[in-house]
């Protein structure tokens, strides 16, 4: 059995992505952002596309399924991507862990052995961390952001969903109320490096445009 690395991405609609940093750039330059932020992250995971595990982009909305592939298409082939491994999946309907529980639910489904979920907001993410996280003996890990929040998510079996239980998410006590839903269902938890993730125009400048 093989390891998968789910990657969510949504259609770079302006208005609909980096809604928080629209609210001081603007909605095009969010997009545009938005844009930046998905390429250095297919940058710095083309070296685990060429390696043991799968690819999922796990998209939104279902409805730019066809302007997405060819947009990320694009990115895999600047990227160095190997396409043969990766597959487009639709994101579920729901909140935050509705979705992140669909896609896990239909990897187990698919036969995976171990899943992991990020998303685009962390642009230090780097193929070493994920490959830590696939390697670890632990039934969940974490990559905690610096916000509170989470930039990636590692489980071993299905039981682990049950750390998107009665969790706020994008908020500062995400990670804290998913390691409570762990604690609760007897879940082992190890924690990766923490990361800071990119949400907000401070958090744009601050990280220097580095991207």
């Amino acid at each position: 059995m093989r390891d998968l690395l789910m990657v969510f991405a949504k259609w770079p609609e302006p208005g609909k992505v980096k809604t928080r940093i629209a609210k001081v750039l603007g909605d095009e330059e969010a997009a545009a952002i938005y844009r930046v932020l998905v390429r250095r992250v297919m940058e710095n995971l083309a070296a685990f596309s060429r390696g043991a595990g799968d690819l999922w982009l796990v998209v939104d909305p279902a409805t730019r399924e066809a302007e997405l592939r060819g947009w990320l298409d694009g990115e895999m082939a600047a990227a160095g991507w190997s396409p043969e491994r990766v597959e487009y999946r639709p994101q579920a309907d729901g909140d935050l862990g509705d979705r992140l529980r669909g896609a896990f639910e239909a990897a187990f489904r698919a036969g995976y052995r171990q899943v992991a979920a990020i998303g685009t907001d962390c642009v230090d993410l780097e193929t070493d961390l994920v490959t830590r996280a696939f390697a670890s003996a632990a039934d969940v890990v974490f990559g905690p952001a610096g916000d509170g929040g989470y930039y990636l998510v590692r489980l071993r079996d299905p039981a682990g969903c049950a750390v998107f239980d009665g969790v706020p998410w994008s908020t500062g006590q995400t990670l804290q109320q998913s390691l409570a839903a762990a604690g609760r269902a007897g879940l082992g938890v190890e924690l990766l490096a923490e990361l800071d993730d990119i949400d907000t125009a401070e958090d744009w400048r601050r990280a220097g445009r580095r991207t």
